[in-house]
């Protein structure tokens, strides 16, 4: 799946002014200021009554890293008391960016980072819509659904919601989706900070699960040319295979590609051998959520993400109107981004 990035510098710069308590406006040549001040003004205007959630992210190699992240925080955490700050930092120190680009599939891309929430040709469009507008259509029953061109919707919770509702996608069950399902960064090598294996991916839907790839002993010391078997907690063994050969498990649901094993590389970095036994873990998981439950006032609750950036028609099935949803907000990346 084709899908964009940037690793920005940027955010350095911006820490240090923050911690000095200084915003500067708005650069004719840099326009992404402008998403740094809309950001600015949402821990500003947020209260306790009504706190605004900000997930922020640092990405990239060692300075991204590196300690000065933390002032950041603290520094923001103390500026906005009001406001949740959510701090994700998965930098990988020495990783080039070739190395990123395969760990962005599970690091940066499921966090579904946006340059703040505002329409621009540059971002796309985050639109919302009350949970009573005249767009959503609304059967006998209860369901509601609602048409919607974009590649996330999340559901703004309100007060009074006691009825649990499932959520549908285009009739059919989210499970199915295979776009919709993410897998976390594989674990790391002996003695590293970095993955074992960089990447992988699957070709059949997966289930929520852990999955564990075991090195068997005809492996080579130097992890060069590793003989593995691969076994999830509820797909059960599902294959052995070569770390130089490319890998599909029996359901499909483990994908790994030569060039990205990172094993040797690391072992041979730390001038040690292969462990007997070593073990590669990393999770798979849903981006949406087969069920909705009443959340408190104020919660944000993706109902999907990463579903195919065009038009889509989201179901909730039961009983909407005691769902306790406000509102919906609709993210539609600009160009036919993913």
């Amino acid at each position: 799946m084709n899908r964009w990035f940037v690793i920005v510098p940027l955010l350095l710069v911006w820490g240090q002014c923050i911690c000095q308590g200084v915003v500067k406006a708005a650069e004719p040549g840099n326009p992404s200021v402008a998403f740094i001040q809309r950001t600015m003004g949402r821990a500003a205007a947020s209260t306790p009554e009504t706190p605004a959630t900000i997930r922020w992210m640092f990405y990239g190699q060692s300075i991204t890293a590196q300690a000065w992240t933390e002032r950041v925080q603290q520094a923001l955490t103390q500026r906005f008391p009001a406001a949740k700050f959510v701090f994700h930092k998965p930098a990988i120190g020495g990783f080039t960016s070739p190395s990123l680009i395969r760990t962005a599939e599970h690091d940066l891309y499921p966090w579904y980072p946006v340059p703040g929430l505002k329409t621009t040709p540059q971002a796309g469009t985050v639109t919302s819509i009350a949970s009573n507008a005249p767009v959503i259509q609304r059967q006998a029953d209860g369901s509601l659904t609602l048409p919607f061109t974009g590649n996330r919707v999340v559901a703004i919770a309100g007060d009074g919601g006691t009825a649990t509702v499932e959520v549908l996608l285009d009739d059919e069950p989210l499970a199915v989706r295979r776009e919709c399902w993410a897998v976390s960064r594989p674990s790391k090598a002996p003695q590293m900070w970095m993955p074992a294996i960089k990447q992988v991916s699957f070709e059949q839907p997966p289930v929520a699960e852990d999955w564990t790839l075991t090195c068997l002993p005809e492996s080579s010391a130097d992890g060069k040319r590793v003989r593995f078997r691969v076994e999830g907690s509820v797909t059960g063994a599902d294959g052995e295979g070569l770390s130089d050969e490319r890998f599909v498990s029996r359901s499909g649901r483990v994908v790994i590609e030569p060039a990205d094993w990172h094993l040797a590389w690391c072992l041979q970095y730390k001038k040690i051998e292969l462990p007997a036994g070593f073990q590669v873990k990393w999770k798979t998981y849903p981006q949406f959520v087969s069920a909705y439950e009443p959340q408190p006032p104020g919660t944000e609750t993706v109902l999907v993400q990463h579903c195919s950036n065009e038009q889509h028609r989201l179901t909730l099935r039961g009983a909407t109107a005691r769902s306790g949803i406000t509102a919906f907000r609709i993210d539609a990346p600009a160009g036919g981004q993913q």
